[in-house]
């Protein structure tokens, strides 16, 4: 792990070297324990496990970018658990990261990158042990939810943990059958599924999928052996979002139902909501808003239409995202709102759980941008520009960025956000 880090612990040592004069002048300020600064030795290389606990907690100290406190934690062991004692953790778990592939060599690998949105780069040097064989049908609230093809096991994976990072959930075999849907063995059975909360903190989390050809829902708690089926007859469902103690779906048609699974009764109860019709073309998202003291806990609830086009690619007439509209509801009257700004937060979309963040927590942060990935699944199998469409785009003046296009040799499986989490108690 050391040697393929080599270089990373150098510029964190150059770093800290650099830094010299300002810890010596804190050390005097504070009163600290007195601490050697190691002087390197021609030709030989510094036993980076050793430098005691107060040395690191200063370094730390003067990382200021998630990417610098992202790439501290996974140098051992010990430098993560300095990082997750540290109060610059908030810093850590608030900024996705884009997990994506390692090599074209699909089968064999069992690791994969991650993409850094401020430096614009790959870190080749950072693995996180997600097999290139699963699949990802979703990312939320720090877990990615991985479907072995093979043995048709769902799990849900937390790479940034170093423990008690895996979770069985009941198996594709358990998910409701019928009679007109796609083999179970097909690569996009499962679409998407959503947790209620994170599993780390809270025993009872709950899950919803969608799933099938008709993409239908299904539910399971903690523990359960089997999925169980909501019935709602003649809706596909887009996506899914946990907000105020319920699920909440919409479809392609901007239509949301509410699904409240903790009736007295085990029986789930389904609420429609006000609709916005949207082209049946377009993928529809829900995400909730950073609270503030007057929201009594929630923040507000907004719905992302994402708005389709076509265009030649060569000999074929292939998708392309066009636009993007953002709607919030005012739940007083109640009527959705269209809105032309992002309040200046950045919003993260994809086959991910939508994750909204502050740019002003960050210095490459774009403030009012929508941050996308291609989750049209079938277009990594059967489109020639399925993943190329993903980048970025500005709310208010309504124009469009590369987000740093992936090698072609880097595709599959798709790229997918994930939001780092610290580890917790379960609650």
């Amino acid at each position: 792990m050391l040697e393929c880090l080599s270089s990373l612990l150098s510029q964190l040592f150059h770093l800290f070297l650099s830094k010299s004069t300002i810890i010596h002048k804190y050390i005097a300020e504070h009163k600290t324990p007195p601490i050697h600064i190691p002087t390197p030795i021609p030709n030989s290389k510094p036993n980076w496990l050793d430098l005691p606990s107060h040395l690191l907690y200063l370094i730390c100290d003067k990382l200021n970018t998630h990417d610098d406190l992202f790439r501290f934690g996974l140098v051992c062991v010990q430098w993560k658990s300095v990082l997750e004692e540290n109060q610059k953790q908030v810093l850590l778990i608030q900024l996705p990261v884009l997990v994506v592939p390692t090599e074209d060599d699909i089968e064999k690998k069992m690791e994969r990158s991650v993409y850094s949105i401020s430096e614009k780069r790959l870190y080749d040097n950072v693995k996180l042990s997600v097999p290139h064989h699963k699949s990802c049908c979703g990312s939320s609230h720090g877990w990615l939810v991985t479907v072995d093809p093979t043995a048709y096991s769902v799990c849900l994976l937390n790479p940034f943990l170093r423990q008690n990072n895996e979770i069985q959930l009941p198996p594709v075999s358990a998910f409701p059958k019928h009679v007109d849907d796609m083999p179970l063995e097909h690569f996009d059975y499962i679409r998407r599924i959503v947790l209620s909360s994170n599993p780390s903190r809270f025993s009872d989390y709950a899950a919803m999928a969608i799933y099938s050809s008709h993409a239908r829902l299904a539910f399971c708690k903690a523990g359960d052996e089997a999925w169980t089926s909501i019935e709602v007859l003649g809706r596909a469902f887009s996506n899914i979002l946990y907000y105020k103690d319920l699920f909440y779906a919409v479809d392609y048609d901007g239509k949301i139902i509410t699904i409240d699974i903790h009736r007295h009764n085990g029986k789930p109860e389904i609420t429609s909501m006000l609709d916005i019709h949207c082209s049946p073309y377009d993928a529809c998202y829900l995400v909730e808003t950073s609270a503030t003291p007057s929201d009594e806990g929630h923040g507000e609830l907004l719905l992302i239409a994402k708005v389709m086009g076509f265009k030649q690619f060569g000999s074929q007439e292939t998708y392309y995202t066009s636009s993007f509209k953002v709607f919030k509801l005012d739940q007083v009257d109640p009527f959705w709102v269209e809105m032309m700004t992002l309040d200046g937060q950045m919003l993260f979309i994809g086959h991910n759980s939508p994750v909204l963040v502050s740019a002003s927590d960050f210095p490459a942060g774009k403030p009012n941008c929508i941050y996308y990935t291609d989750d049209y699944v079938d277009g990594y199998h059967i489109e020639p520009s399925g993943t190329r469409d993903f980048g970025i785009f500005n709310l208010e003046d309504r124009s469009f960025e590369m987000l740093s296009p992936l090698d072609s040799d880097r595709i599959m499986p798709p790229p997918i956000w994930i939001q780092p989490t610290p580890p917790q108690q379960h609650g």
